[in-house]
């Protein structure tokens, strides 16, 4: 509006330009403060994701290695059942045919 305009309004016109003035920019704090929220809580959801990524990727690695560790150790089992079904004796343990022997069976009386 010119100033010529507001020169010639009568009071009342002018407080109540005012007045709208005035609600118009309440409802422009209003709304700018929703956004700001709004930006906030994408702001704490995009920070979230990336913590939430991170903390997958290590749950993959974590699993990965207990996976290689469980496959490690049935490997290790593999090849104790294979040396002993061959006879030989492993790391202290004695075969199945070693307890064949009389001395290692309980007579029945």
């Amino acid at each position: 509006m010119a100033s010529e305009d507001l020169k010639n309004m009568k009071r009342v016109e002018l407080l109540e330009l005012l007045y709208q003035q005035q609600q118009h920019i309440e409802d422009l704090e209003k709304e700018n403060e929703q956004l700001r929220q709004k930006v906030e809580e994408r702001q704490i959801i995009m920070k979230n994701t990336g913590s939430i990524a991170s903390a997958s990727l290590a749950l993959t690695n974590v699993f990965e290695e207990a996976q290689k560790a469980a496959d490690m150790y049935l490997r290790s089992i593999q090849e104790i059942y294979e040396k002993a079904r061959e006879g030989k004796y492993i790391n202290g343990l004695q075969t199945p045919a070693s307890h064949d022997s009389p001395k290692g069976r309980h007579s029945a009386k």
